[in-house]
């Protein structure tokens, strides 16, 4: 007789993208600052020339 495991594979993929969840918003909250700065400089030097 085969076991069921079609629990055990959704309970693994929803581990990984909880993972990838995770990662993903310490990425963001590391990186925010500099991505803000640099569009704010982009912004300015684009308003600046006109």
């Amino acid at each position: 007789m085969r076991a069921d495991c079609c629990g055990a594979t959704a309970i693994e993929y929803a581990m990984i993208v909880a993972l990838i969840a995770v990662a993903a918003s310490g990425a963001i909250t590391l990186f925010a600052d500099s991505a803000i700065d640099m569009w704010n400089f982009v912004r300015d030097q684009t308003l600046g020339s006109l």
